[in-house]
Parts: structure tokens; sequence; C-alpha cells
């Protein structure tokens, strides 16, 4: 029996890390956490008062990101279980390349 080589298996958890994380921010992530409130110093009926469509517009975001966050983890979880795996010539290269244009610089922006 062939075992998976490890760097396979860590993409494939990053890429499942993904696509959960994705799926909580469509389905189940509020526009706004009590911790967003607090640090603001607000409550939610000012927020709503002050700026109504603003709940509206965060959840539209959430969604395109959590939509972003799904697919990217979905691509890397097939990169890792097909040229991972197979050690395709140049994929290393192409992860490296994707991470760092995707989340590295949404993160670091």
């Amino acid at each position: 029996m062939r075992l998976r080589p490890y760097s396979a298996t860590a993409l494939a958890l990053g890429g499942t890390i993904l696509v959960s994380l994705g799926l909580y921010f469509l389905f189940l992530r509020p526009p706004l956490l009590p911790e967003d409130l607090r640090s603001m110093g607000t409550s939610l009926a000012q927020v709503q008062s002050a700026m109504p469509s603003l709940l509206i517009w965060l959840l539209r975001v959430f969604w395109v990101m959590g939509g972003y966050m799904f697919a990217t983890g979905l691509l890397t979880l097939f990169v890792a279980m097909t040229g991972f795996r197979a050690r395709v010539p140049g994929v290393v290269g192409v992860v490296v390349l994707a991470g760092l244009t995707s989340i590295g610089w949404m993160g670091g922006g």
C-alpha cells in the first residue's frame, strides 16, 4: 500500500479548512459579531439607525468572501488529491503562487 505524500495531505487539510470556513461565512456568520459592536463602541440598534443598509451590504460581502473561500478550498483540495499526489512537475510553484496572490494579498492587505 502506497501512502500519499505528506505535502498532499497537508494541502488537502488546508483545502478542507478553507471549504469549512467558506461554508461558515456563507451560511452561519452574522453581518456583525458582538465583538464588532464592542470594538466600535456602539449597539446594533444604533448601527441600524445610523446606517440601515450596512447589515445588508455586510451580508453580501461575506457571501462573496465565503464563496471565494469555498471555491478556493475546493480547488486546493482537488490539486492536493491529483497534482500533489501524483507529484506533477510545476504543481508546487502553481500552488505557492496561487496562495501568495489570493489568500496572501487578502490577508496582508
